[in-house]
Order: structure tokens, then C-alpha cells, then sequence
């Protein structure tokens, strides 16, 4: 949990925005639905998803989405490999709840270099 305030944190910083938890239950229990996957795919998927769609923060939510999937890819030496503009539209559509975590799931495989049938 602690990692997931220093990315909101930073995100605040760099992109402007309110700072604050607006839901400490829930981004707790974020943190620990993502703690249930081994592979980094899902855990960045779970991260990615949940902060999206279920809002934790005050601001920065789809921004601090990105940045703890490409968090949880970084601990297994990976990253997000889309560009800034489609990212952020694909995070839309995930925030928008058009996208599952399912779809997360397989566009963050397509674009992590880490394939494994996604």
C-alpha cells in the first residue's frame, strides 16, 4: 500500500492534481487482490484495473493506474511499451468500465514484451 501513496504521490507531483486517499479501505484492499497473483501480467493487470475503475485517490487515479502497472511489470525487468497517447486512452476506456480486467490483462501482455499467449 505504502508504494501505491509514493506513486500517487509522484503522479501528483508531476501531473498536478489533489493529493489524498479518498478510500483507505479500498486501496487496501487493491493492494491485496493484487498480492493474490504470481504472474506480473496479472498483478499489473489487478493494479491497473481496480485503481481505474474503483477510484482510491481524490485525483490522479488513471494516472497512478499506469504507473503502478508499469511498477509491478519493473519488478520482473519489463515495462509498459505503448505510447504516452495510447496508454492514456486505453486507461480511459478502462476507467470508463468499457475494458475488463480480462482485456487489461491481454493488452498489458501485447504491450510488456511479455506474451505468453496474452
Amino acid at each position: 500500500m505504502e508504494v501505491l501513496l509514493k506513486l500517487h504521490q509522484a503522479a501528483i507531483l508531476m501531473y498536478g492534481g489533489a493529493d489524498g486517499v479518498l478510500d483507505e479501505g479500498t486501496l487496501h484492499y487493491l493492494t491485496e487482490r493484487a498480492l493474490l497473483h504470481h504472474d506480473p501480467v496479472h498483478v499489473a493487470a489487478s493494479l491497473l484495473h481496480g485503481i481505474a475503475t474503483m477510484h482510491p485517490f481524490y485525483d490522479g487515479n488513471k494516472r497512478t493506474a499506469l504507473m503502478a502497472a508499469d511498477a509491478a511489470l519493473g519488478l520482473h525487468g519489463k515495462m509498459l511499451t505503448a505510447s504516452n497517447d495510447k496508454a492514456a486512452s486505453f486507461v480511459l476506456l478502462v476507467a470508463q468500465g468499457k475494458k475488463t480486467e480480462e482485456h487489461v490483462r491481454k493488452w498489458i501482455g501485447r504491450n510488456s514484451g511479455i506474451y505468453r499467449g496474452y
